[in-house]
């Protein structure tokens, strides 16, 4: 992280606002909120950092959320056509562990701040919840997941929007070894 610096007013302001919060907080998190204090009242600028911990240096782009929401999208059609499948009782071999959502390797830098997104877009925002309740290991794949995604997407990409929703077994085993 680069060097942040603060000037009196500012550190004042954040020392006023973590006091408020700290009041406010659970015992367990009072601790915290006053090394924060100490840090900005005694200017130990080496921990000032210490107030973005929770914050990504790096920002997803909007197409990297975008590629993100494709992903859930395409699983989204795979799992629908999935349980219209068990629905009907015309499932041969796939099960619905093959169709879970693995998610993104959260050992990559670039696929865990996937992975936090796709947590945040179905746990936070409540949207997907067929992916909520079929993913793997809280959206972690635990390895890279991209390159096999991108191979998925092409050919997802040429369905039209009803097959996307209404495949057969093959066709979603055919997307799932792409």
């Amino acid at each position: 992280m680069e060097k942040i610096e603060l000037s009196l007013k500012e550190r004042l302001s954040l020392v006023l606002q973590l006091r408020t919060l700290q009041k406010l907080s659970e015992d367990y998190e009072k601790e915290d909120y006053q090394n924060m204090i100490t840090a900005l009242l005694q200017g130990y600028t080496l921990h000032y950092g210490d107030l973005f911990n929770e914050f990504y240096e790096k920002e997803l782009s909007i197409d990297e959320c975008r590629y993100v929401l494709r992903i859930l999208e395409m699983y989204r059609g795979i799992i629908y056509s999935f349980i219209e499948l068990e629905r009907k009782g015309a499932l041969k071999s796939l099960k619905e562990e093959d169709v879970m959502f693995p998610g993104f390797d959260g050992n990559d830098d670039r696929e865990s701040s996937y992975m936090g997104y796709a947590r945040y877009f179905v746990r936070d925002l409540g949207r997907y919840d067929e992916i909520k309740d079929r993913t793997m290991d809280d959206f972690n794949s635990h390895m890279n997941m991209c390159g096999k995604y991108d191979r998925m997407l092409e050919i997802w990409d040429s369905f039209d929007n009803l097959r996307r929703y209404k495949m057969n077994e093959d066709t979603i085993t055919k997307l799932l070894e792409a």
